[in-house]
């Protein structure tokens, strides 16, 4: 039966009746891509950004979108250099499953943000969510939250077969 659901739905997205949530949202650091203290990011990968509770979308926004290494704007924020210089994204804003109508209790948990450059190889990266990032029912973080992370390092060859400058 639909009953619990329909009242569920009427429940939470009727004005008059709220659920009172009065703890803040958490940044999922280990279910993140890359989970913090990774040291396998594959530099071309895209981020994802985990939280523990749904999350607002629109207060996830203004990511710097400009050329070259330098403004550390948006809630979201890239850096290897401790957030002096920061790396541009492809958008402004996170990409995040979007909702069905029928269903008021999709979750934006997870919001993923692509890099518009390579990163550098064995290089250490921060990501840092402000605290501009709110949940659905209005909470911010109630301090930045960090995932560091180390790229992946760059292949070596071992050996060839043939053995290099060899013909067989």
């Amino acid at each position: 039966s639909n009953a619990g659901y329909e009242m569920a739905r009427d429940y939470d997205n009727n004005p008059g009746f709220r659920i009172k949530d009065t703890i803040p949202p958490v940044l999922e650091a280990g279910a993140s891509t890359p989970s913090n203290n990774s040291s396998d990011f594959v530099i071309s990968d895209s981020i994802t950004i985990a939280f523990n509770e749904s999350m607002n979308p629109t207060s996830m926004g203004g990511l710097y979108t400009g050329s070259g290494r330098t403004s550390c704007i948006g809630t979201i924020q890239l850096s290897k250099d401790d957030f002096i210089n920061c790396v541009a994204f492809t958008s402004s804003t996170p990409s995040t499953s979007t909702p069905s109508v029928q269903n008021p209790f999709t979750n934006y948990t997870d919001f993923t943000v692509v890099p518009k450059v390579k990163l550098d190889l064995s290089t250490q990266y921060k990501i840092k969510v402000t605290t501009a990032a709110q949940d659905k029912y209005e909470h911010n973080l109630t301090s930045p939250m960090y995932i560091n992370f180390k790229t992946i390092d760059p292949v070596q060859v071992q050996s060839t077969n043939p053995p290099n400058g060899l013909t067989p």
